[in-house]
């Protein structure tokens, strides 16, 4: 993220070599990178996760597997933009 400062990162929980959790944590203690939108992606739906990844500074929690025009919504409404992603 500090290479390519992108505009929003999609964030899967279950990642190989360490807890999505723990990278949006390291992303939002991080002055240059915690306003970069995070939109969570995953399979685990209980609501105790959703919470506490919300709470942590995610924008938004899809489940796996997803709504694509969820997607692009919430991808548009992360960027700012009024009308849905092309």
């Amino acid at each position: 993220a500090r290479e390519h400062r992108p505009d929003a990162i999609l964030l899967d929980v279950h990642l190989p070599d360490i807890s999505g959790a723990q990278v949006l944590e390291e992303l939002r203690r991080d002055p240059e990178l915690r306003g970069i939108p995070v939109i969570v992606v995953s399979a685990d739906a209980t609501a105790k996760q959703i919470e506490r990844l919300m709470r942590g500074g995610a924008c938004d929690y899809l489940t796996k597997p997803f709504d694509v025009t969820r997607l692009r919504n919430g991808i548009a409404e992360a960027l700012g933009a009024t009308s849905g992603v092309s």
